[in-house]
């Protein structure tokens, strides 16, 4: 829904058939050869390691999620965290809870910060 195409259509010699050559247009999920992606997002942290981290406190990743279509278009996004990239039992909050994921319906072409706060499991602790 949304994609807009330019094509010629031909007819094929020997069958009599259509053929279609896509010109140009826009196109998503995925986009389509020779057609502008209406969809490109980018998730970018501040710092991607902290360290010296207090006892009983979080370490607070800031995450900006950008909507970069060159059209404008706000796109749904599902921003989830990966649990076998978790081994340890980290603790994710967000958003004032515990983070379990989020979908933002339509992500505005535009930027959204969200500080993720990374608290230690009951998991394995390493040594300084």
């Amino acid at each position: 829904m949304g994609d807009n195409f330019d094509v010629k259509v031909y007819a094929d010699p020997v069958f009599g058939t259509p053929i279609f050559h896509t010109i140009a247009g826009e196109s998503m999920c995925p986009a389509e050869e020779g057609t502008v992606a209406r969809q490109k997002m980018q998730i970018s942290a501040k710092t991607s390691s902290i360290t010296d981290i207090p006892d009983g406190q979080p370490a607070v990743f800031e995450i900006t999620l950008s909507n970069l279509s060159p059209l404008s278009e706000c796109s749904k996004l599902k921003f989830l965290p990966s649990d076998s990239s978790n081994p340890f039992g980290l603790v994710l909050k967000a958003f004032g809870r515990d983070f379990d994921g989020k979908i933002f319906d339509c992500l505005a072409y535009d930027a959204q910060t969200v500080n993720v706060e990374v608290w230690r499991g009951p998991g394995q602790c390493f040594p300084v």
